[in-house]
């Protein structure tokens, strides 16, 4: 809410911000990496079913059809397999790479002062 604490600028006291400032600057990014990864879901939320060298063969002429139903089943996209074409696993895990990473570091560090702050107002002085 609009409890105060005292922010950080490379781990020194800054300036007092309020919780609602701090938290809603972290789901922000999150918020916008929510919506990228609905505008990219078609590509990278795809099926991965080949088989043991990609090409289902065990299948036979069923193979098609049963990939285009398990995708359905599971809800991602029908397409061929990706044994030597990840492109669409390295797009999703750097779009990821963005927004998390960083927003992990930064509730470490505010967790840390924040709790200190949080002991030192409990004692009486």
């Amino acid at each position: 809410g609009e409890r105060q604490f005292m922010a950080t600028t490379r781990m020194q006291p800054a300036i007092p911000i309020t919780v609602t400032g701090r938290t809603t600057s972290w789901r922000a990014p999150l918020e916008r990496h929510q919506q990228r990864l609905a505008e990219m879901s078609g590509r990278v939320l795809v099926l991965q079913f080949g088989g043991a060298a990609g090409t289902l063969e065990k299948l036979g002429d069923r193979a098609a059809a049963v990939r285009t139903a398990l995708a359905g089943k599971l809800g991602l996209a029908d397409a061929p397999q990706w044994h030597s074409q990840r492109d669409a696993l390295a797009e999703l895990l750097w779009s990821g790479r963005l927004a998390l990473p960083v927003r992990g570091a930064d509730g470490k560090l505010i967790g840390r002062v924040t709790v200190e702050e949080l002991v030192k107002r409990a004692r009486p002085a």
